[in-house]
């Protein structure tokens, strides 16, 4: 699950079907309304690019503009993708990004989640 950076949207991914959900924040009451073209797919490769399968991570950038999905590559087990799509704020969907299809990774996109070291506090 991740929250866009402006608060106005938060996206789950459902490994099995592939797909993204997205749902909007009511910003009086906290309330999440599925918006009407979700849920979207996860996995859409280019011509030349292994097709990415099994969403396992999200990140929502910055700006709140662009998410981006971790996915494992079933046809090269150990291997993964990350699949870039543009927030469509005014029309309430997720666009694939056109001049990225997918980056393809020498592992699975797990490995790529880190934790801030200064955020972290460790148990006395």
């Amino acid at each position: 699950m991740a929250v866009d950076t402006l608060g106005r949207f938060v996206f789950v991914l459902n490994r099995a079907s592939g797909k993204i959900s997205m749902f909007h924040i009511d910003p009086a009451t906290g309330a999440l309304l599925e918006v009407p073209a979700s849920p979207f797919s996860a996995a859409s490769a280019g011509p030349n690019s292994p097709q990415p399968t099994f969403p396992s991570c999200l990140a929502v950038e910055p700006s709140g503009q662009f998410l981006y999905v971790g996915c494992d590559l079933a046809s090269d087990p150990g291997r993964g993708a990350i699949q870039a799509f543009q927030i469509d704020s005014t029309n309430l969907q997720l666009l694939p990004l056109p001049t990225q299809f997918a980056t393809d990774l020498d592992s699975s996109p797990i490995g790529l989640i880190s934790i801030q070291r200064d955020s972290f506090v460790p148990p006395h």
